[in-house]
């Protein structure tokens, strides 16, 4: 299962790198420092810790393109008898405006966990919409809000109808050169196994610098 979702994720990456070859009104790329928490059943079994987070982006018109590449490593925060974990990620995102700076958008975010089957591998599929706002001519703030229809797990079991929340805050010259960033998202999935419930809940918190390079 995680051999396709890998395929997938490059496929999204590659339409990422096709679009931001096309003559672009916007290209950026960031990088973040970032922490994270991870809950998987219980909150006993939370793990927190740092790491860090590229991005890229393209923006044309109505139509933007995003990819986000994670890397965390997660120490128990309550019972330390568990192991560290280290979780790598990827994310797409396309979006179109719909109306008045609303976007439809849809993603795709997969989740890797090592040592393998220490934590959950997951692989989700994102539809929500997304608002972005102006605080001033050299600041934006925005917040997107999704259902997570389809999840897979390399443990089985299936996770319902999942939420991905997330918001952000952009400050930066007013000739867009560069912009710094700070980013909150939140992920809930109800996995169930064999009727009993296991739900995993992550939440991620990043500061950094994004740069224009087109």
């Amino acid at each position: 299962m995680m051999n396709v979702v890998r395929i997938s994720m490059a496929a999204a990456l590659g339409f990422a790198g096709f679009a931001a070859s096309a003559q672009a009104q916007s290209t950026y790329l960031g990088a973040s420092a970032a922490r994270s928490t991870y809950n998987e059943v219980s909150a006993e079994n939370r793990q927190a810790g740092f790491g860090f987070t590229g991005s890229a982006g393209y923006e044309r018109g109505e139509l933007a393109v995003e990819g986000e590449l994670h890397w965390r490593s997660l120490s128990p925060q309550v019972d330390t008898r568990r192991g560290a974990l280290t979780l790598k990620a990827g994310v797409v995102r396309v979006r179109y405006e719909v109306w008045r700076s609303v976007d439809f958008e849809v993603g795709v975010d997969s989740r890797i966990m090592s040592p393998e089957f220490s934590a959950q591998d997951a692989a989700v599929v994102l539809v929500g919409l997304r608002h972005e706002s102006d605080l001033s001519s050299v600041a934006s703030f925005w917040i997107r809000g999704a259902a997570v229809p389809v999840s897979r797990f390399n443990g089985g079991g299936s996770g319902g109808v999942g939420l991905a929340l997330g918001f952000g805050v952009r400050a930066g010259p007013a000739d867009g050169t560069w912009r710094a960033v700070a980013v909150y998202d939140f992920q809930r999935l109800d996995r169930t196994v064999r009727d009993v419930e296991v739900p995993i809940q992550y939440e991620g918190v990043r500061i950094g610098i994004e740069y224009s390079v087109f």
